[in-house]
């Protein structure tokens, strides 16, 4: 079983960060620093259906010096732990969490008790991502509000 993308990926190595995989694509190479670290053992998945997801790297080797030192790229494959639902309001939370602890990657256009609130009004996983993109993007158009009302019209 696997989950249903996009995902939310939120770490916490060694401060709460996020970011959005729109595809299992994305997942398919990792830094031998990341793979040296076991990060992704500090991450957990939320899925646009309300799931929590985890993953393990099936195969993987640890990295050699030279790799580690050169920080290499390696090819990886992940087995999905489904983990358990979760409310919208612990997303929020995770997000909030994140903004809290970001170092202008998410803040970097947007302040953060502005992205916060835009955060606080969202009313569904796709309004989450949607305002997470434009503050990243710089999209200042796109206000929480047409967030909401272009998700209602993509599902309903």
């Amino acid at each position: 079983m696997k989950p249903r993308f996009p995902l939310i990926m939120v770490g916490s190595q060694p401060i709460n960060w996020l970011c959005i995989v729109e595809s299992e694509d994305e997942l398919g190479s990792a830094n031998a620093g990341y793979v040296a670290g076991r990060r992704w053992e500090k991450e957990i998945f939320y899925d646009s259906e309300g799931i929590l997801w985890s993953r393990q790297l099936l195969g993987v080797k640890q990295p050699n010096w030279l790799a580690k030192l050169l920080n290499s790229k390696m090819q990886v494959a992940s087995e999905w732990v489904r983990q358990a639902a979760y409310s919208l309001a612990e997303l929020k939370q995770a997000v909030r969490d994140c903004i809290n602890d970001d170092d202008d990657v998410l803040t970097q256009f947007v302040d953060a008790d502005e992205l916060i609130q835009r955060v606080d009004s969202a009313i569904s996983f796709e309004n989450i991502r949607a305002i997470l993109w434009a503050s990243a993007n710089n999209d200042e158009a796109l206000t929480s509000d047409e967030v909401a009302s272009s998700s209602d019209q993509t599902n309903g």
